[in-house]
């Protein structure tokens, strides 16, 4: 209870500053995450590293790092804009995607810089589809390749590179996506070079390298936090860890492991929690304990559903044990879920194959 009132009350938070903390006038506003107070005046300058912002009554622009970032309102966007983030957010996908296609496709708009946002913001809602739908991987890819190519100095080019990574994962494309973390890795933020040794670690895992994954990954967790990003990488890192634990049969040791992120990663950091709570929740089932299994899975329904791939994941396991559990109408709701929900997502796929 006291997660889900955490996470209720952040993402409460989160709508009411993105609907009603505009400005009295028209300004570029860049949302940060280290601090409540937005940067607020006209961008002068971006670049894949910052993005510089003149306020009115300052002398010089004020500088964000790209790695502080949460996201960026500009001067004259359409109102609805912001609405069609907020659905993005909350994992409403197809509609974030077609109100993004709609502005970018007004021909009144005139920012230069909003447009090119608008082009990431399509390559990543379409990425996060494709996660969940096979058939549009290689749209994904090209749209995320596009941007990389004719963006190549804006500020969202290393989290083009973040998308581009997950996608060639899901597509096994094991000869593309180490370019891609090499890339990742010249960031100059030691929270995203975490992320690409967190990344490497997470392609050895899927190459079932079970020793060299769980090495990769015990060497982020050794390395120093520098505050609350790199502590967010490295509870990252614990999880795949977990999964190694798992894979080796080790099934209490990667439980005490999950423990430690659910119970000290932030609660709004919905991706950590959902896979934590997934993966608790395969390691319980391994261990016998289908009742907890269940519980853990229904965090991820109740809580994180906007976290689509993961989502589907925890509705085929609840499928399967709320019937092991004597909830049949409970199973059955889930299996409408999924397969209403996700139709072409694999976990779909294997459940009505019989697996």
């Amino acid at each position: 209870m006291t997660t889900r009132r955490h996470i209720a009350v952040s993402l409460m938070g989160i709508l009411v500053g993105s609907v009603f903390a505009a400005p009295a006038r028209a300004l570029d506003v860049v949302y940060r995450r280290s601090t409540s107070r937005p940067t607020q005046g006209t961008i002068t300058d971006d670049s894949r590293t910052s993005i510089s912002v003149k306020a009115r009554l300052r002398k010089t622009p004020e500088v964000v790092p790209v790695n502080d970032i949460v996201r960026v309102r500009f001067d004259g966007e359409p109102a609805s804009l912001n609405l069609n983030r907020i659905d993005e957010a909350g994992g409403r996908l197809k509609r974030a995607l077609d109100g993004y296609v709609k502005a970018f496709s007004d021909s009144s708009l005139t920012n230069e810089r909003l447009k090119t946002d608008l082009e990431f913001l399509i390559a990543r809602v379409t990425a996060k589809l494709a996660l969940v739908d096979p058939a549009l991987r290689k749209q994904a890819v090209a749209k995320l390749e596009a941007f990389r190519k004719t963006h190549s100095g804006s500020f969202r080019y290393y989290e083009t590179l973040s998308w581009l990574a997950k996608v060639y994962m899901a597509q096994r494309n094991f000869t593309a996506v180490p370019a891609v973390f090499a890339s990742l890795e010249k960031a100059p933020w030691h929270d995203y070079q975490m992320a690409a040794r967190i990344g490497k670690a997470r392609l050895l895992l899927l190459q079932n390298q079970l020793n060299e994954a769980q090495a990769a990954f015990q060497a982020v967790i050794g390395e120093p936090a520098k505050g609350p990003f790199g502590l967010a990488r490295r509870y990252e890192a614990q999880i795949g860890k977990a999964t190694c634990l798992q894979r080796q049969k080790r099934y209490a040791d990667a439980v005490k492991e999950l423990e430690n992120v659910i119970q000290h990663a932030p609660a709004e950091a919905s991706a950590l929690q959902a896979e934590a709570y997934l993966r608790q929740g395969d390691n319980l089932e391994a261990l016998g304990k289908t009742k907890e299994a269940v519980m853990a899975y229904l965090h991820v329904d109740l809580l994180f559903s906007q976290e689509k791939p993961l989502h589907a994941e925890a509705l085929y396991h609840l499928v399967r044990l709320w019937a092991a559990v004597g909830k049949p109408g409970r199973a059955a709701d889930a299996r409408a879920r999924l397969t209403g929900t996700y139709p072409n997502s694999p976990w779909s796929r294997k459940l009505q194959a019989g697996g």
